[in-house]
Formats: C-alpha cells, sequence, structure tokens
C-alpha cells in the first residue's frame, strides 16, 4: 500500500510540474508571438487623397508641409508655434542664422511667414516671406542651390509671386 501512495505522489508531482510547464510553455508563446506582431499597418487609400497629403503646403492649405513641420520639430517649437506663432518665427530665425541659414530653415521661415501672413493681412509678413523664398533659391557663397526636383525649390517660388507685397509693374499678379 505504500508503494502505491509513493506512486502516486510521484505522478501527482510530475503531473504538476507538467502542467507548470505547459503553463510557462504558453505565456512565452504569447509573449513571442505579441513581440512578432507588427506595430504597423497597411490600409488602401485614394491615389489623389495620398498625393494631397504628400503635397500639402502654405499654398495648397492652411497648415504647414511636412518640410516646415519637421523643421519645427527639429528645433522643438512644434506647440510653441500653434500658441505664439510670432514669437516661434523669431525663435526659428534665430536658431537659422545661429546655424547660417540652412535651406531647410530658410524653407519653414518662407512658408510659415506666408501662413502668418494670410492669417493676419500683415504686409510685412509677406515680405519676409519673399525674402525667405528668395535666400532659399537663390543662395549666396558657397551654400550649393537646392536640387531641380526638390518639391520645395517650386513650393519657394510660388512663395514668392502668391501675394508679393510689391507692385507688379504693369504686370498681371497671379492668382491662386
Amino acid at each position: 500500500m505504500m508503494r502505491k501512495q509513493v506512486f502516486l505522489s510521484v505522478g501527482l508531482m510530475v503531473a504538476t510540474q507538467t502542467l507548470l510547464f505547459r503553463t510557462a510553455l504558453m505565456f512565452a508563446l504569447a509573449i513571442l508571438c505579441g513581440a512578432c506582431a507588427s506595430p504597423v499597418g497597411i490600409r488602401t487609400a485614394d491615389p489623389r487623397e495620398v498625393q494631397r497629403s504628400l503635397t500639402r503646403n502654405a499654398l495648397t492649405a492652411d497648415t504647414p508641409s511636412d518640410f516646415s513641420e519637421n523643421q519645427l520639430r527639429r528645433y522643438d517649437l512644434l506647440q510653441a508655434y500653434k500658441d505664439d506663432p510670432d514669437a516661434t518665427l523669431a525663435k526659428l530665425h534665430a536658431s537659422a542664422l545661429a546655424e547660417d541659414l540652412p535651406p531647410d530653415a530658410l524653407f519653414a521661415l518662407a512658408e510659415l511667414s506666408f501662413l502668418r501672413a494670410e492669417e493676419t493681412g500683415q504686409q510685412g509678413q509677406y515680405a519676409a516671406s519673399v525674402v525667405y523664398a528668395y535666400a532659399l533659391l537663390f543662395p549666396e557663397g558657397e551654400r550649393a542651390p537646392l536640387d531641380p526636383l526638390d518639391p520645395r525649390e517650386r513650393i519657394g517660388a510660388d512663395l514668392t509671386i502668391a501675394r508679393s507685397p510689391w507692385p507688379s509693374s504693369g504686370r498681371r499678379r497671379a492668382r491662386f
């Protein structure tokens, strides 16, 4: 009888260990499968909607382009721009001057100044937008010009004529 009890208790221990092993294995498998799942999903979208989203800029929407938003993020000014655009433009200008006016910052300054001018109607903001865009398009010194296929070049050119604060000397101004 004693032998039977020993075999039963050993069998119970083996069954308990097997159950614990299987439970631990299931947890490990669940964690492993969860870790391998992709956090990024894919969905189909209308090609025109995607194109509009990718090419959005100050002239086609009332929001800055991704190029300008990236510059605001780079200088940690994205929220500050939403709260106080004028002070943020001054900070962005100072930061750009400290780095010898890189093209990315010049584009952001041109576009954000244009958006601010559209909001306030201030001719000075339009003039600032044109000056920044001109400096972007026609760099001085050793700074290389933008690649002709860079979309910022076309947007910069359009910003210089969109609402130029200077008289058009008899020519018709472009309307967008």
